[in-house]
C-alpha cells in the first residue's frame, strides 16, 4: 500500500468475541496490516475477548452497543428493537467519529448494517467482508428481507469481499459483480502448524473444532465415534470449542446414551490449537454450511486427514479422494464409512494427511491474504479520491 498516505480505517466487528471465526479473521487482519499506511480504529459491540486482544496490541477501540439485522424468529417486536438500538448507536457514533478523520469503514460481517450506515453518514467508502450465509447456514432472516437488505449493502459499498464462492452465491443476484472479491481466509500461526509431525500410533484420534452450535452438528461426530468403535476401532474424540450450556449438556447426554463418554475429551475453548491438532489423526467437519472454515485449513496445515461436508466453503479446498474426503451434511453413515476407510488403510491415511498439508501451506498464507485485502482497500480508497 505504498501509494497511500496513512489513513484511519474503522473496522467493525459483529460480535466482539475472539471465539468466532469471523472475529478471529478480523483480529488477524488488523494485526497484520501495514500500520505505516493504515491507522486502525476498531468498533466493537461489547467489551469481551476481542477487546482484550486489541487492548493487548494497543489498537484503538470504541465499544458501543449495537445489534444485528437478522433473527431466527422474525418477530416484529424484535425487528423494531434492533432497528431502534442501531439508530441510537449510529447517532451516538457519528458524534464520536466526526473528528476522527475516518477514511473508510470496513465491516467484517453481514450480521449488522451498522458499518454501512456509519459510512453513509460520514460520507466515506464502505467495504463489507462477508463470512457467512445468513439464510442457508445460520438459518436466519433479514429484518427487511433479503433483496432489500443486500441491495442496500451493495448500493453503499464500494467493495464486497466474500470468503468463498459458497458465500458469494446467495448474495450474487443482488450485488454488482465488479465490486466483488473472493478472498479465502489464511491459516493463522502457519509455521507452528507446519512443524507438527504425525507419528504412527495404534489407536485413532478424531477431532472436532469450533463453536458448539446446532448448525455445526457436533452430534454427528459423536455418532461417528460410536459407530467406528462398534466396528472394533480403538478411537477417541477431541472436542475443542464451547457453546450454549444447555446445548452442550445435550451433547454430553448423547455421549452418555451411546456409552462413549470416557472416549471423548471436552477441551472447551482453546487459545493455542497446535497441541490439539498434533493429537488429531482425522479431522471431522460436520457443519451443513461453513463460509470458509478456519479449522479445516488449520487441520490440513497440521497434516490431519480431513472429512468434511460438501455444503459450504470447505468443498472449495477439500477435493474428494485427492486431499480429503467429502460427504453430504447429516449423512452419518457415509461419514462413518469415510473414517473407517482411513482407519483401516493406514497408507491412505498418510497420503491424505500429506496431500492436505501440501494443499494449504503455500496458498493460504497470511502474506497472500494481507496482500489481497490491502489491494481491495487501496482500490476503494483511490477510487474515492
Amino acid at each position: 500500500m505504498s501509494k497511500l498516505i496513512t489513513r484511519k480505517i474503522l473496522f467493525v466487528s459483529h460480535l466482539g468475541r475472539l471465539e468466532g471465526g469471523a472475529d478471529r479473521v478480523l483480529a488477524m487482519t488488523v494485526d497484520h496490516l501495514d500500520i505505516s499506511n493504515i491507522d486502525p480504529l476498531v468498533l466493537l459491540p461489547r467489551n469481551d475477548t476481542l477487546a482484550q486482544h486489541f487492548e493487548s496490541k494497543e489498537t484503538s477501540l470504541i465499544v458501543t452497543r449495537y445489534r444485528g439485522w437478522i433473527s431466527q424468529t422474525n418477530h416484529i417486536l424484535g425487528k423494531l428493537y434492533r432497528a431502534a438500538t442501531n439508530t441510537v448507536a449510529v447517532l451516538h457514533l457519528i458524534q464520536k467519529l466526526r473528528d476522527k478523520n475516518i477514511a473508510l469503514v470496513y465491516t467484517n460481517s453481514l450480521y449488522s448494517p451498522i458499518g454501512c450506515l456509519l459510512a453513509y453518514s460520514l460520507r466515506v467508502p464502505h467495504i463489507c467482508h462477508i463470512h457467512e450465509d445468513i439464510e442457508g447456514t445460520i438459518r436466519s432472516h433479514y429484518d427487511f428481507g433479503t433483496r432489500r437488505s443486500i441491495s442496500f449493502l451493495d448500493r453503499y459499498s464500494k467493495g464486497i469481499i466474500c470468503v468463498s464462492q459458497s458465500v458469494l452465491k446467495p448474495v450474487a443476484p443482488y450485488i454488482n459483480p465488479e465490486n466483488v472479491h473472493v478472498i479465502y481466509n489464511p491459516v493463522p500461526n502457519l509455521d507452528a502448524f507446519k512443524a507438527i509431525e504425525k507419528l504412527p500410533r495404534s489407536n485413532v484420534t478424531l477431532g472436532f473444532v469450533g463453536n458448539l452450535k446446532p448448525h455445526k452438528r457436533p452430534e454427528d461426530a459423536i455418532h461417528t465415534l460410536y459407530n467406528v468403535r462398534e466396528k472394533g476401532v480403538d478411537a477417541r474424540l477431541l472436542v475443542a470449542g464451547q457453546g450454549d450450556r444447555a446445548y452442550v449438556q445435550q451433547l454430553k447426554a448423547l455421549a452418555d446414551k451411546l456409552n462413549v463418554t470416557k472416549h471423548i475429551e471436552w477441551l472447551g475453548y482453546v487459545t493455542d490449537m497446535v497441541n490439539v491438532y498434533e493429537q488429531i489423526d482425522i479431522y471431522i467437519a460436520c457443519s451443513y454450511g461453513e463460509g470458509f472454515s478456519l479449522a479445516v485449513i488449520e487441520a490440513m496445515a497440521s497434516a490431519c486427514a480431513v472429512v468434511a461436508t460438501r455444503q459450504g466453503g470447505s468443498s472449495e479446498v477439500v477435493k474428494h479422494s485427492e486431499n480429503g474426503l467429502l460427504f453430504d451434511a447429516t449423512d452419518v453413515q457415509t461419514l462413518t464409512n469415510h473414517v473407517m476407510s482411513l482407519t483401516t488403510d493406514r497408507k491412505l491415511l498418510r497420503t491424505m494427511q500429506q496431500t492436505a498439508r501440501e494443499t494449504v501451506v503455500d496458498v493460504y498464507t497470511m502474506d497472500n491474504y494481507i496482500t489481497q485485502i490491502t489491494d481491495v482497500i487501496e482500490t476503494v480508497l483511490e477510487g474515492h479520491i
